[in-house]
């Protein structure tokens, strides 16, 4: 039985944190190629903006980058953000080229666990002074995929009950997904909807949903009290072009500036003459909003 994706524990005032530890999961599995480079993108700010974060702030931050298709590789491991260097075009591409299939739940069952061992061994390293003023450390998990788990030997409800543990703990998760319903699979993995949304598997579509997860993480290793929620506008800006019902928790009423679609048997206009055009009835005006969530009344 699954267990009610309940939030993650907040703070009610601005507290920067001591320490950060950020965990990025990202899918390299075949299907993730229609994003056209939309992942390296999103790794390479997370990491510069994790960086600035860091020296603006004198904080340490550890930072894991972990791909998976068939299998998880560590491809950052833990490391000083501001030393990490590897980040080039040439280096990430290698790692996240769209190969394999979706070992998604052991990778993320495997990540928050050892993410836990580190913030433990970060607090007995703490002299006991710094200890009982109760420091904060933020930890961070965001998870990028586009297709369902095949692969994994936990399932979903063993990862809801550890995922759930962590975020009692404090724990931040971030949930990207595409050619699915983001919300429904985080709900069952025991990820807050408010963290999770759907976005199109297209570049355009995909690099702005990541862009929107980076400006959360952001948010929340800043020490923001704010509660982290992706807003209408995102989800709206990062679905899918095309979704259905199983795959957005938005709908689409027109696309941006899209004209209204023509009455079905519209003459050609080139073939009719100017009397028969002026004769023909004005299309409807547009709507009012483009975009509708899927939870309100049409």
């Amino acid at each position: 039985m699954y267990k009610m994706a309940n939030s993650t524990v907040t703070r009610e005032t601005h507290v920067l944190p001591l320490h950060k530890d950020i965990v990025l999961i990202v899918d390299r599995s075949w299907s993730m190629r229609s994003m056209n480079g939309a992942p390296k993108t999103m790794v390479q700010n997370m990491i510069d903006e994790q960086k600035e974060i860091s020296e603006q702030h004198n904080s340490s931050c550890a930072f894991s980058l972990v791909t998976f298709d068939n299998e998880s590789i560590k491809r950052i491991d833990a490391k000083d953000v501001k030393k990490i260097t590897n980040h080039t075009d040439e280096n990430i591409n290698d790692w996240i080229e769209p190969r394999g299939s979706t070992r998604l739940i052991d990778t993320i069952f495997e990540e928050i666990n050892l993410q836990k061992e580190r913030k433990e061994t970060y607090l007995k390293n703490l002299s006991k002074e710094v200890r009982a003023l109760n420091p904060y450390i933020c930890c961070v998990v965001q998870i990028v995929t586009d297709g369902e788990d095949n692969m994994s030997t936990h399932n979903d409800e063993e990862l809801n009950i550890e995922i759930v543990k962590h975020k009692k703990d404090g724990t931040h998760f971030v949930f990207l997904a595409a050619n699915q319903d983001a919300i429904q699979t985080a709900h069952r993995f025991g990820i807050d909807d408010d963290t999770a949304m759907t976005v199109g598997n297209d570049f355009d579509s995909s690099t702005h949903g990541m862009r929107c997860a980076s400006d959360m993480v952001r948010s929340i290793t800043s020490g923001s009290s704010d509660i982290p929620r992706f807003s209408d506008v995102q989800r709206q800006m990062s679905a899918p072009r095309t979704p259905t019902s199983s795959h957005s928790n938005i709908r689409p009423l027109r696309e941006l500036n899209e004209p209204p679609s023509p009455p079905i048997g519209l003459p050609i206009l080139q073939s009719m003459t100017t009397d028969e055009i002026n004769q023909l009835p004005l299309p409807p005006p547009p709507p009012i909003g483009l975009l509708r969530s899927s939870n309100q009344a049409f």
